[in-house]
Order: structure tokens, then C-alpha cells, then sequence
């Protein structure tokens, strides 16, 4: 009896995953303050074959995008650059501003932003790239489930037509 309390407790309080990333001319990426080292790449044949259609690729990114249960999402973005010309680093604060703003649109769909911050400082004097990303992701696996099991039953669906 305690074992199946203990569970339904488990399933049903969200779970937070924090995520960070780091880069100042080397990549590091944590989780839960862990560093996660990368592994060499060895060349694999990758196969071109998919076990799903275009279309229903298309039904699970709208079923994602509708979902009332979509994980919480807490985002903060900080990115010092500059370049050796100014007029570059003036031109590309544009694009990455534009960018930004696309970031928190495709999270959007995915996730139920809680907080997004994302700040884009200039650089003009020195040449330097750094990016820090942290961020918590609050997962309900009950949630997850009653997902997966609206994904099922759109491919399953279009597999019957």
C-alpha cells in the first residue's frame, strides 16, 4: 500500500531538471550541476529510412502545440559578444535580437514559459564570444504519459487510413 501511494506522489508532483549551458571558447554543459562530457564521434552509416510520415510528424507537433499539460519552463540567456569591425557587431545585434525573439516563440509551443529573460550585451572594443543558458524545466510524468498517449492513437490513426 505504501509502494502504490508512493507512486501516485511520484507521478503527479513535476519534477524540475535544471540545465545549464556555458561556452568562453570551450563548451560546457550541466545538468544538475554535472558536467556532461562529450564523447568522441565515431562515423556511423546513418540510415535515411523513417518510421514516421511527413504527415504524422506534422499531427504530433500539432498535438504537442495544443497540449493544456506542456512542461513549465524557467529560461535565462546572457551573450557578451563583439566583433573586430563595429559596424558588424552593430548589424548582428539585430539579427541575434530577432533570433532571441524566435527562440521564445518555438519554446512557446512546446513549453509553458514561466520566465524568459534573455540578454544580448555589445562588445565593441575586444573580440569575444560568451553564452551562458540556464534553465529549469518542471516535468509532470503523469503529464508525459497523457501526451504519449494522444501521440499513439494521431499515428495510429493515420496508420489505419
Amino acid at each position: 500500500m505504501i509502494y502504490f501511494l508512493l507512486f501516485i506522489i511520484i507521478i503527479f508532483i513535476p519534477i524540475p531538471i535544471k540545465i545549464s549551458i556555458n561556452y568562453n571558447k570551450n563548451l560546457n554543459i550541466y545538468i544538475y550541476k554535472i558536467k556532461i562530457k562529450k564523447k568522441p564521434k565515431k562515423k556511423k552509416h546513418i540510415s535515411t529510412k523513417s518510421n514516421f510520415t511527413f504527415r504524422e510528424i506534422l499531427d504530433i507537433l500539432s498535438i504537442l502545440n495544443k497540449s493544456k499539460f506542456k512542461p513549465i519552463l524557467f529560461f535565462n540567456l546572457d551573450f557578451e559578444y563583439g566583433f573586430s569591425d563595429a559596424a558588424i557587431t552593430a548589424i548582428s545585434y539585430g539579427v541575434f535580437t530577432t533570433l532571441l525573439g524566435l527562440i521564445h516563440n518555438k519554446s512557446s509551443d512546446f513549453f509553458k514559459l514561466k520566465k524568459f529573460n534573455g540578454n544580448i550585451n555589445i562588445n565593441y572594443e575586444n573580440q569575444i564570444v560568451k553564452l551562458s543558458i540556464t534553465s529549469i524545466i518542471f516535468i509532470n510524468i503523469a503529464n508525459i504519459i497523457y501526451d504519449l498517449g494522444f501521440i499513439y492513437l494521431a499515428v495510429y490513426k493515420n496508420k489505419r487510413r
